[in-house]
């Protein structure tokens, strides 16, 4: 009886991945023009995704470029979601067909893969799982939909110096930002021992760039609005297994590496 008890202890300190599949799961981003927030909200819930945050944000083209090309003004929308890889290649299917309909409707969309969650509940939750899935009905790891490989550039600057971000970064070879507008808060015992007072007004800039570019924008970008400079700018990349509406892709048309055109 007591080595039965000991044996229910020790299943049930076992880590969850030890008797349960874990589905593959990956942090969505999509960003669009701000007139089609709605529908994309839709089409995200619709896709299988339990929740999404949405951001407003501002792309970084010309006006001329979006009067010669009827993209509409530079207003966007930015959606995060986290979801199971399978839902996301469903909903990358529904955005391709979206992004071809007109120069208005074009965006961008793209994934990050998720190593790990904290917490079973969240993790239910997140990938919208009514019941868990025992070890061995483990689902099977997608395979990459794109075969070229990109980065998500992150330049975390002072407000007003997304200029001077986005000159470096196309200097560097980058062709379009995504600009999001945050409230930062400093550490105090840090910025004393550093030397530098943290202002709260921040701007986030996303920009998508191909793998082999992504080092020669972010010292770009470093070497003139970073840490030690008036943008005190905080710059890091994380890599993208997948993404659509790029410049050459079947929906993309003419639209710029991170720029939601």
């Amino acid at each position: 009886m007591k080595k039965e008890r000991k044996a229910v202890r020790e299943k049930k300190k076992a880590p969850f991945d030890e008797g349960y599949a874990l589905r593959p799961m990956v942090f969505a981003t999509v960003i669009v023009n701000d007139g089609q927030a709605s529908s994309i909200g839709k089409m995200i819930l619709a896709s299988g995704a339990s929740f999404f945050l949405s951001m407003h944000g501002k792309g970084t083209a010309s006006s001329d470029f979006y009067e010669v090309f009827g993209f509409g003004n530079q207003d966007k929308r930015a959606f995060f979601a986290c979801m199971p890889s399978n839902v996301y290649r469903s909903l990358r299917g529904e955005l391709a067909k979206r992004f071809a309909v007109s120069n208005y409707a074009k965006g961008i969309a793209f994934a990050t893969n998720i190593e790990s969650f904290v917490g079973v509940a969240a993790y239910r939750y997140a990938a919208n799982l009514r019941y868990l899935e025992p070890k061995k009905e483990r689902p099977e790891e997608d395979k990459a939909m794109n075969d070229e490989k990109y980065a998500c550039i992150y330049a975390i600057v002072n407000d007003g110096y997304t200029d001077i971000v986005m000159e470096a970064a196309k200097k560097a070879g980058a062709r379009g930002g995504t600009i999001l507008t945050a409230h930062g808060t400093g550490n105090k015992d840090i910025e004393r021992f550093f030397g530098i007072a943290i202002t709260p007004e921040k701007e986030m800039v996303l920009i998508l760039v191909r793998e082999e570019i992504k080092n020669a924008v972010m010292e770009a970008i470093y070497r003139d609005a970073g840490i030690s400079t008036k943008g005190q700018g905080i710059v890091f990349s994380m890599p993208i297994s997948d993404a659509l509406g790029l410049s050459g892709e079947e929906s993309g048309g003419e639209g710029a590496d991170g720029d939601a055109r």
